[in-house]
């Protein structure tokens, strides 16, 4: 059952009731030039705006149920342009049982800019709550909920050229255009990476699933990167954690990406950012629970004199370097 719609859009706010446990909010904002670029495409750029925002509502178990949506609209911009995010985003609204409930919109005398505020609930049932960063305890399988390093796979494509192809009726994304002089790549991962960063998908069900079950201890997204949001988890958990390199799952169009461009894959699943993976950690008498989860293990969590380690195949380890995005570095 969702929670009831919210009243009052079109009103100087919106009424709201939440149903479901402790309400969530978050907020994301995208802008031109630092986050897209006018080329991607906007019905995609539109599904994406608002999935960053469930994907944080995801990470603490929660469901999503309505959202503000502010844009700050350049003169320059294309009307189409602006029907075709707005629609995007719409669908990736219903395909999510979220509503649109008020905002703002702006001239702008520079880049496009989109921000989202998502209001969500979460169901805390007796001696349960949302989940948070700062549950993981040593002994605690760190566990990540599929591969890493695509959406930073796709990233690099659309920097060196790359363009997506989208069935104009459909909006689906089709395939990917080559530029020429670039280095030949399998179209389906060149299609792999483009469709991980363009279209992330939030792993709401699975959130859902780790906080009614108690499954988890401790949770985060992974926006910014696997090595600086468990470096973020582990802070607010006072501990250390210990990765096991071979264990790290990396995107196949990630390994196919980088051995064209260069890259190592194992960067790009540690550092690129942007998978929107769950990244949780389990207690040990909560493991047996993790077939149902399809995630996977990488490592465990130790004590914060540990710090954050890396076990190489060989056995030796090292420390974690911490990279990622991070604006203000």
């Amino acid at each position: 059952m969702t929670p009831p719609a919210p009243e009052g859009i079109g009103d100087d706010a919106a009424l709201f009731h939440p149903r479901h446990g402790p309400l969530l909010l978050t907020t994301d904002c995208l802008i031109e030039s630092r986050h897209f670029r006018r080329g991607e495409p906007p019905y995609l750029l539109g599904r994406k705006a608002l999935a960053v925002n469930l994907s944080d509502v995801a990470a603490m178990g929660g469901r999503p149920a309505a959202f503000l949506l502010t844009l700050g609209i350049p003169d320059d911009l294309p009307a189409r342009f602006l029907d075709d995010l707005v629609e995007g985003m719409a669908s990736s609204a219903r395909e999510h049982g979220v509503d649109l409930i008020g905002g703002d919109t702006s001239s702008s005398p520079g880049p496009l800019v989109i921000s989202i505020t998502l209001l969500g609930t979460a169901r805390a049932g007796r001696g349960t709550r949302a989940l948070t960063r700062t549950g993981a305890a040593p002994g605690d399988a760190i566990c990540v909920s599929g591969p890493l390093g695509g959406s930073a796979a796709g990233r690099r494509l659309l920097e060196s050229g790359w363009r997506a192809r989208l069935d104009g009726r459909r909006r689906a994304l089709v395939g990917a255009a080559r530029p020429a002089g670039a280095p030949a790549l399998l179209p389906v991962r060149a299609l792999e990476a483009l469709r991980s960063h363009l279209d992330p998908r939030p792993r709401l069900r699975l959130g859902r699933l780790l906080l009614e079950k108690r499954i988890a201890s401790s949770a985060i997204d992974l926006s910014d990167g696997l090595s600086i949001d468990l470096s973020r988890l582990a802070r607010a958990s006072d501990v250390g954690a210990r990765l096991l390199a071979p264990a790290i799952p990396i995107a196949d169009c990630a390994r196919a990406v980088g051995g064209a461009l260069h890259v190592s894959p194992l960067d790009l699943a540690l550092h690129g950012g942007e998978d929107y993976e769950l990244l949780f950690t389990v207690p040990a008498a909560k493991q047996r629970l993790l077939a149902r989860t399809g995630a996977l293990t990488i490592g465990r969590i130790t004590g914060a004199t540990g710090g954050l380690r890396m076990a190489e195949p060989s056995g030796r380890e090292r420390p974690l370097a911490i990279a990622g995005f991070d604006h203000f570095r």
